[in-house]
C-alpha cells in the first residue's frame, strides 16, 4: 500500500524523517517498496495570474493569454474560456511534464503564435476529473508560488508490501499509525462513537446473511458537489488514488484512514418510486450490469449485488454501477458502509478481473465493526466539506461481536526467542498494539484480541508480536546447543542422477510410466506378474509390471506418429515376490528409427550403451543369449555381464511386438539392473596429490568395426600403456555404415621423472599396431 508520509506522521505522532521511518517499519515486518515525492511530480508548475487575453488570429476556439508567473510574463495559447482578468491559475512552465499524459512542455508555435507554457485543467494535473475548463486557484496566492506549496501538496509517498495476514488492519492509515507508535514505545488510540439508528423511509433487506454480515447505510441531504480540500487531495494522490469530487474523495479518504470501504449512491437515481428499499442479493443468471468506467458485465448467479427494485446498483464490495453514480447534479446520497463475505468477493473478482481498493480489502477479510468507524468519519467530513445533513441511518447486523482471548506466558516467550524479556516491557508492547488484559493470575495472563486483528489465533501469535516489536535484529544470535551431524550421502540416489545425466547427454529423453500392465499384454508376451490389482481403474492396469520394456513400447507408439527418430529411457521399479528383489530398480531404454537400417540402429545404440558404462567406470562384456522371442528378434540379442553376473540384456525388437503395439519402424531396446551396476560403481573418489612432473597429452581417433565394444578398445590401450597412462577419456563417437569412429584423449606421465615426447609418440605407435589387429584403422 502507498501511504502519505504527512498523514502517517500526523496520526502516529512520529518525528522521524521519511527515510528513517521507512527503515524502522521495514525491520518490523513490512517490506519497504520505494518512495516518491509529490514535489518531483509537480516540478515546473507555478501559480500564474491572467493579465490579459485576446482571440487567436488564426483559430476561433483559441485565445492568446498573457500570464504573470512572478519572474516574468509569458504568452500562452489556451483553449479554455472559463477565466477572466485577475484569475490565478496553475501554469506548467517549459520543461514541466504533465501528469495526465506525461507530455513535456516546450516552447512552440500554435497556429502561427508562440506559446511559452500551458495553463492546466484539474484532470491534467491529476487532481480531479474536471476538464470543462482550466483550474481556478485562490486569488490570495502569490504569482510564481510553486504549485505544491499553493495546493498543500508537499508530501512524500512511502510504499510498503503488506502481507495477507496483516491486510485486515494495516491496509489503513490508522493501522499503520498504531504500528509506528508501538515501534516507538508509544500508544495511539482511535476512538469511535457508537452509531445511532435514525430510521425514516429507508429499508435494508439482506437475502443471505452470511454473504453480508453487516449493511450500514445513511441518507445525506443538502449535498453540494465540488472539489475536495487540497490537503485531502494530497493524501489521495500520495496514496495512489485520483481525486474526483468532494463526495467520492471523502469516501475514498475514509476508507484509506480506517480500512473500511464505502460507496455513495445518488438517492434520486436509485429510488424512483415511494418504496425506498435497498436489497442485498445474489444475481440472476445472465443479469446485466454496467459499471463505473463503462465496463459492461453479464452476471453469474453467485455474484453479490446491491439492488433497488429491479435495478442492479453495484457489484457488492467491488465496484459501483454507472446508473447510480454521483455527478454534478447530485444533491442527496445514500452512503453505504458494509461488510461482505471475502470468498464471494474473491470469486467475483476472479470472474471479471476487476481490481479495486475496495475489493482488495474485502477479499482479505475485514471485521464488520470497521464499517462503523469509516461511516462516522465520512459523515463528519461530508458535513464539513459537502454541506451534507445526515437525515437517516439504518444498520443491519447479522454477526456476533468478536470476543477472543489468548493466553500469554512470559517463560514460553523467553524460551522461544532465546533471551529474557521483562514482563513490564512485554505487557507495554501488547497494550500499545491494542491488546487489553482480560484476566490475570500468577500463572498466566489472558489478553482480549482487538476486533481488527483477525490474524491472532493463539499464544504463539502474541509471542511473535512482542518479538517483532522488540526487533529481530536486537535478538542476540546463539549457537545451537547440539551437534548437527552431516546428512548421510545417498549413494543410490547419486548414482540415479549420474545415469540419467549421462543418458540425456547421449541423446535419450526420460519418460515416466504407470507401474501397471494389462493381462492381455502379459498373456501375449508370455510374461508373469506376481501381483494383480483387485479393483483396477481400467483394463490397462490389471497387473503390476515385471519389466519396463512394454511401457516404453507404448511410448514408442505415441512418439512414432510425430518423429522419425528418437531415443527414450525410464528408470523405475519392477515388482517381484522374491524377498531380496521385491521392488528392484531397472534402467530401460528404447531407440526407434525410420531413417536407419537395423544393423546401424543396433550397433549405434549398443555403442551408446557402452559409452554409458565406460563413463561410469564399470567393467563389462557382452555374451550372446536367447531372449523372449515374442519381444526380441532371434539372433540379435545379448546379455550384459558385470563382475561375472548377468546385469542386463539388449536386443532388436521383433515384428510381433511392433505389430501388437502398432509401431511402424525399427526399434532396439535394453534393460539394465540398477543394483548390479551400483555395486561396481566407483562410489568414492580417492584424492590424488598434484603431479611433480609434467604430463604429455595425445588425441587418438580411428574407425573400428561396429561389433567391437568400446571396452575392448580401452582394455587394449590400458594393457599397452601400463603405468604410464594417467587418464583415458572417450570424447567423441559417431557411426558410419558398418563401422564407428571413436576419439580418445590420453594423458601420459611418470611419477619419478619427466616423460619425453618421443616416448609418448612411440607408445601411441604401439597402441595403433595393437588396435589394427582387431580391425581398427587410424583416421587421417
Amino acid at each position: 500500500m502507498k501511504y502519505s508520509y504527512n498523514l502517517l506522521k500526523k496520526l502516529s505522532g512520529t518525528k522521524k524523517k521519511p527515510d528513517e521511518l521507512a527503515g524502522m517499519i521495514s525491520l518490523k515486518g513490512f517490506e519497504f517498496e520505494g518512495s516518491e515525492t509529490l514535489v518531483k511530480r509537480f516540478d515546473g508548475f507555478v501559480v500564474g495570474e491572467i493579465l490579459d487575453f485576446e482571440k487567436h488570429p488564426n483559430a476561433d476556439r483559441l485565445r492568446l493569454v498573457k500570464v504573470n508567473v512572478g519572474t516574468k510574463i509569458l504568452n500562452i495559447v489556451c483553449g479554455a474560456d472559463n477565466f477572466q482578468k485577475g484569475d490565478k491559475v496553475p501554469v506548467a512552465l517549459v520543461g514541466a511534464i504533465i501528469p495526465l499524459n506525461k507530455i513535456k512542455i516546450e516552447k512552440r508555435q500554435v497556429r502561427g503564435q508562440w506559446s511559452e507554457g500551458m495553463i492546466c485543467a484539474e484532470d491534467e494535473l491529476g487532481l480531479g476529473k474536471d476538464h470543462q475548463g482550466i483550474m481556478i486557484l485562490d486569488k490570495k496566492l502569490e504569482n510564481g508560488t510553486k504549485l505544491v506549496e499553493a495546493l498543500e501538496l508537499e508530501d512524500e509517498t512511502l510504499e510498503f508490501s503488506i502481507l495477507p495476514n496483516r491486510a485486515h488492519d494495516v491496509l489503513s492509515y490508522q493501522g499503520m499509525a498504531r504500528e509506528i507508535a508501538a515501534m516507538e514505545g508509544r500508544k495511539v488510540e482511535f476512538l469511535t462513537k457508537k452509531i445511532k439508528e435514525k430510521r425514516k423511509d429507508l429499508k435494508i433487506k439482506i437475502e443471505k446473511e452470511k454473504l453480508c454480515p453487516r449493511y450500514l447505510a445513511g441518507v445525506f441531504d443538502n449535498i453540494k458537489i465540488g472539489p475536495a480540500p487540497n490537503w485531502m487531495k494530497s493524501v489521495l494522490i500520495a496514496s495512489g488514488m485520483e481525486p474526483i469530487n468532494n463526495v467520492v474523495d471523502i469516501t475514498n479518504y475514509a476508507m484509506l484512514v480506517t480500512g473500511g470501504p464505502l460507496h455513495a449512491f445518488d438517492y434520486q437515481k436509485i429510488f424512483t418510486s415511494d418504496k425506498k428499499e435497498i436489497v442485498v442479493r445474489q444475481a440472476k443468471q445472465g443479469e446485466h450490469l454496467e459499471l463505473l468506467g463503462d465496463k459492461f458485465i453479464v452476471l453469474d448467479k453467485n455474484d453479490l449485488l446491491i439492488t433497488s427494485g429491479d435495478k442492479a446498483l453495484a457489484l457488492a464490495g467491488i465496484k459501483g454501477g454507472k446508473y447510480s453514480g454521483i455527478d454534478r447534479q447530485t444533491n442527496k446520497i445514500v452512503l453505504e458502509s458494509a461488510n461482505f463475505n471475502m470468498l464471494a468477493i474473491r470469486r467475483s473478482r476472479q470472474r471479471y478481473g476487476i481490481l479495486t481498493e475496495s475489493q482488495l480489502r474485502f477479499e482479505k477479510g475485514l471485521s464488520p465493526m470497521i464499517a462503523e468507524s469509516s461511516f462516522l468519519l465520512a459523515a463528519e467530513l461530508l458535513e464539513k466539506y459537502a454541506g451534507a445533513k445526515l437525515v437517516e441511518v439504518v444498520d443491519k447486523k447479522h454477526y456476533l461481536e468478536r470476543s477472543q482471548t489468548v493466553c500469554f506466558d512470559l517463560n514460553k516467550l523467553n524460551s522461544l526467542i532465546g533471551q529474557p524479556i521483562e514482563m513490564e516491557k512485554a505487557l507495554k508492547i501488547l497494550d500499545n498494539l491494542g491488546f487489553k488484559i482480560a484476566k490475570k493470575t500468577k500463572e498466566k495472563i489472558e489478553f482480549l484480541v482487538p476486533a481488527w486483528r483477525l490474524d491472532i489465533e493463539g499464544s504463539e501469535d502474541l509471542y511473535e508480536e512482542v518479538a517483532r516489536i522488540v526487533g529481530y535484529e536486537n535478538i542476540r544470535p546463539q549457537e545451537l546447543e547440539t551437534i548437527v551431524a552431516p546428512a548421510p550421502v545417498n549413494e543410490s540416489r547419486n548414482f540415479e542422477w549420474s545415469i540419467k545425466d549421462r543418458l540425456i547427454g547421449l541423446g535419450f529423453d526420460e519418460v515416466i510410466n504407470y507401474s501397471f500392465l494389462s493381462q492381455k499384454e502379459l498373456n501375449f508376451f508370455d510374461l508373469k506378474s506376481d501381483y494383480t490389482v483387485q479393483n483396477p481403474l481400467s483394463a490397462d492396469q490389471e497387473a503390476v509390471r515385471s519389466t519396463l520394456l512394454l511401457g516404453l513400447a507404448k511410448n514408442a507408439r505415441t512418439n512414432a506418429s510425430h518423429f522419425d527418430d528418437f531415443e527414450i529411457f525410464e528408470l523405475g521399479r519392477v515388482y517381484s515376490e522374491k524377498a531380496s528383489d521385491e521392488q528392484s530398480l531397472k534402467i530401460s531404454g528404447l531407440a526407434f528409427s525410420r531413417t536407419r537400417n537395423e544393423k546401424d540402429l543396433f550397433y549405434q545404440t549398443k555403442s551408446k550403451l557402452e559409452v554409458l558404462l565406460s563413463d561410469l567406470e564399470i567393467e563389462f562384456h557382452w555374451e550372446n543369449q536367447m531372449l523372449n522371442d515374442k519381444i526380441f528378434t532371434v539372433g540379435q540379442t545379448g546379455k550384459l555381464v558385470v563382475s561375472g553376473k548377468e546385469a542386463g540384456f539388449f536386443g532388436m525388437l521383433n515384428d510381433k511386438l511392433k505389430n501388437f503395439y502398432k509401431i511402424k519402424g525399427r526399434a532396439v531396446a535394453f534393460e539394465l539392473d540398477f543394483s548390479s551396476l551400483l555395486s561396481m560403481f566407483k562410489k568414492q573418489k580417492v584424492f590424488q596429490p598434484l603431479r611433480k612432473y609434467p604430463v604429455v597429452a595425445r588425441d587418438l581417433s580411428f574407425f573400428v568395426p561396429v561389433k567391437v565394444a568400446v571396452t575392448t578398445i580401452e582394455k587394449i590401450i590400458r594393457r599397452r600403456s601400463g603405468e604410464k597412462l594417467i587418464t583415458l577419456e572417450l570424447f567423441d563417437i559417431f557411426d558410419k555404415v558398418g563401422e564407428k569412429s571413436l576419439s580418445f584423449h590420453l594423458t601420459f606421465g611418470l611419477n619419478n621423472r619427466t616423460l619425453e615426447g618421443d616416448e609418448a609418440d612411440n607408445l601411441i605407435k604401439e597402441i595403433i599396431t595393437d588396435l589394427e589387429k582387431i580391425g581398427a584403422r587410424l583416421r587421417s
